[in-house]
Order: C-alpha cells, then sequence, then structure tokens
C-alpha cells in the first residue's frame, strides 16, 4: 500500500512540474500560476521525504558531559558539572548515526561570577537535520571558587615488601615539592603529592618515575587540581641483610653395632635444609650435621627422630628436627665343619664304614656362630648295597639361611662287610 501511494505521488509531482514548465512557456508572464505549481511540487516531496524517511522524536540515551566555556578568568570549577539528556528530533536515518560525540553539550560561563549559581546547558549537534527540543534539566548548579595555588610535599608511599632478608631504607623523591593549582576549596583540602610504589619481592635498589595523586589529610584523592609536575623520581635503597643457603644433612652415628651385624645404609628425611645468615657465616657451610644416632649393639635397624647442629650465624628455615633410619644387617662370613656321614638303608646282617668329609657352608656371621655340627647332617644311602668297597656322594641337610660352599671330598668311601 505504501510504495503504491509513493509511487502516486511521485506521478504527482511529476504532472505538477510539468504543469508549471507548461505554464511559464506558454502563458509567458503568468508567474503566479508558476509559483504555485512550483509549491506544490515541493509539498508533495517533503510529504514522499517524510514517508520514506520518518523523523524520530525521542531522548537520546547517552548522557552527556557538559563542557564549561568561556570560564572567567581566576576562577575555577569546584567539581565538575553534571551530565544531561537532551531530547531531539531528527530523522530515522539520523538516528541511527548518532554517538554521543556526535553532539556536544555547553555551559557558557562568561556571565558566571564567584559562589553558588546555576547555569543554562546548550546541546549541539553537526548535523543540521537533528533539532534540539528539550535539554533535561536545562540549568546545572555550579560553583566558581578564586583559584589558588600553594606548595605541598611529595610523600612516597610503599606497597608490597622486599624478600625475607632485605631490607630497604627511607626512600626519597625528585622534587620533594610540587605545586597545585585550583579552586581554592579544593587547594585547601590537599595535604601531600602521593606516589605509590610498589616493592613487589625487589632484591635490587629502585629507581623510577612515579605519578603524582593529590591526597587529603585521610589519604583521599582531591579531585579538580592540577599539580606542577605531575611526577617525581622515586628512589627506593634495598640491600640485602641475610643470605640463604640449601645444604645436605650429613647422618651422625655414633657407637657400634652388634657382633656380625653392619650397617647396611643411612637414610636421612628431609635429605636437604635451608639455612639463613650472614653471607660470610655462611660462606663455609657446605653440610648440617644431626645430632648423633647411637646404634651401639643393634641387630636391627633403627629410627630416630633428632635435631641439626646449626652452625654458628645460621639458623633453619622451617625444619628443625630430621627422621634418621639406619637399617643393620648381619654380616656375611664362611665356616668349615668336619662330619661323618650318617648310613641308613644297610642290610642288618652287614657291616659298613664310612670316611669322614669336610663341609663350607656360608651365612650370617652370628647365625654361623650359633650353628653346631650337629645340626648339620650327611647321609649315605646304602639300600641294595651287599658287601664291597665303593663311592658314593653324601645327602647334606643345612640350617635354614646357611648355604653349601664346598664338600670335600665330594664322594665318600664305603666299605660293606
Amino acid at each position: 500500500m505504501t510504495s503504491t501511494i509513493s509511487k502516486e505521488l511521485r506521478n504527482v509531482i511529476s504532472i505538477t512540474a510539468t504543469l508549471a514548465g507548461g505554464a511559464i512557456g506558454s502563458l509567458g508572464m503568468n508567474w503566479s500560476l508558476a509559483l504555485v505549481a512550483l509549491a506544490l511540487s515541493a509539498t508533495l516531496w517533503a510529504v514522499v521525504s517524510n514517508e520514506q524517511n520518518p523523523p524520530k522524536v525521542d531522548v537520546f540515551p547517552a548522557a552527556l558531559a557538559v563542557e564549561p566555556v568561556n570560564l572567567p578568568s581566576g576562577l575555577g570549577l569546584f567539581r565538575p558539572l553534571d551530565t544531561v539528556k537532551v531530547k531531539i528530533s531528527a530523522p530515522l536515518d539520523s538516528w541511527n548515526r548518532l554517538t554521543p560525540s556526535s553532539l556536544r553539550a555547553i555551559a557558557d560561563l562568561s556571565r558566571s561570577a564567584q559562589g553558588m549559581q546555576e547555569v543554562e546547558v546548550k546541546v549541539e549537534s553537526a548535523d543540521r537535520q537533528v533539532k534540539v527540543i528539550e535539554v533535561i534539566p536545562s540549568k546545572l548548579p555550579l560553583r566558581l571558587d578564586l583559584v589558588t595555588e600553594k606548595t605541598v610535599s611529595v610523600r612516597v608511599n610503599l606497597l608490597d615488601s622486599v624478600p625475607f632478608g632485605y631490607s630497604f631504607k627511607a626512600p626519597s623523591a625528585t622534587p620533594a615539592k610540587v605545586k597545585v593549582t585550583g579552586p581554592e576549596a579544593l587547594v585547601n583540602q590537599v595535604e601531600a603529592a602521593e606516589a605509590d610504589i610498589r616493592l613487589e619481592g625487589a632484591k635490587v635498589s629502585l629507581n623510577q618515575p612515579a605519578q603524582l595523586v593529590p591526597r587529603d589529610a585521610q589519604g583521599t584523592r582531591v579531585e579538580g587540581v592540577r599539580l606542577d609536575p605531575q611526577t617525581t623520581l622515586v628512589e627506593v635503597p634495598i640491600q640485602q641483610e641475610l643470605s640463604y643457603v640449601t645444604v645436605p644433612v650429613n647422618p651422625a652415628i655414633a657407637g657400634n653395632v652388634a657382633s656380625g651385624y653392619w650397617v647396611t645404609s643411612v637414610a636421612v628425611t628431609p635429605s636437604t635444609i635451608t639455612i639463613v645468615g650472614s653471607r660470610e657465616s655462611l660462606q663455609s657451610v657446605n653440610f648440617v650435621s644431626t645430632e648423633p644416632v647411637e646404634v651401639g649393639g643393634a641387630s636391627s635397624d633403627i629410627v630416630r627422630t633428632v635435631g641439626l647442629s646449626v652452625p654458628p650465624g645460621g639458623s633453619l628455615v622451617g625444619t628443625q628436627r630430621v627422621t634418621v633410619r639406619v637399617t643393620v644387617a648381619a654380616s656375611e662370613g664362611r665356616r668349615a665343619y668336619s662330619l661323618n656321614p650318617s648310613i641308613i638303608g644297610l642290610h642288618p646282617e652287614r657291616q659298613a664304614t664310612v670316611g669322614d668329609l669336610e663341609v663350607v657352608v656360608s651365612g650370617p656371621l652370628p647365625l654361623l656362630q650359633s650353628t653346631l655340627v650337629s645340626q648339620i647332617t650327611a647321609t649315605v644311602d646304602l639300600n641294595g648295597v651287599v658287601t664291597g668297597t665303593l663311592k658314593l656322594r653324601p645327602r647334606l641337610a643345612l640350617p635354614d639361611g646357611l648355604k653349601l660352599v664346598a664338600v670335600t671330598p665330594d664322594q665318600v668311601e664305603v666299605q660293606v662287610k
């Protein structure tokens, strides 16, 4: 329907323009008829334009910052002006292109004086099709104070901390004083120009520029004033007071284990520790010994929790005691036994003699020392032998824990009668 109306309107405009041209051409001096035709044509064109790009009236969604202009010499704003909103009318395509930067809100302070007052706000647009209908609010309160200046000290605030074992001295700032300029009431609030410096685990001296912030006696930032200069060079001396060294733990073993036993291993948990102290006191420290762990007469493993012998001038970091495990095992050895083998399976009506043999066994010394010859048996089986002289390999039985090393001779001579 809309496209049909637009087409008809364009036809009317075309006809009207043709009539206007014809009136001018045929009537010669009939200018009044020509002007009427042209006016009708322009009106119809406006109707068509509004139909295709209708105007929109609404409040612009974004608040606008108000820019003060023509501020009287010697006066300053006590605080920034509030923001405003604006109701505008504009074709739809202009609305779609609008951004906050497309609109400028200004307050002309040329007629303002010191003290509290109201000022009218105007909004301008670079787009001529944008018409301002209403500024909300149309006036803003403001306070103008005499502009003054004073000199304040620079104060350095150190944030965070240096690592343990390091220290810092009082910071210095260059310049140590700066000028504060602004409305008198605000300038009077400024107690110092402060620079915040983060140490962040620094291990070397700092020498760096820092931004200055005007703050009042409570440490709150004061807005609306200007510092000159706005930065300062801050120096923070940092030096190392203590050194660290991580060294192995050396277990100190006292006494001797039981006879026939020996220490197979010694383990310490934790195996290393960290010592802190002056650099001079730690230069020659390569290990730390435990308190003595007594193993006298031990025949089994020993576990002890003991302290550490800290070198002079040093202190332990974290762990103060360690666990020492001493593994004790029997010593291995050899022993020879002379045996006369026993005879089994001999016919009741027969007699037999058998030669001696020597048996060498190995095992833990305590077991060897306690093993009797009677606990080692050697037997010769004569089952089925009638008479004669023969050589047989004896069968040996050893106590648990012992191993056979050698048998001499490996065969014994047996005489059966």
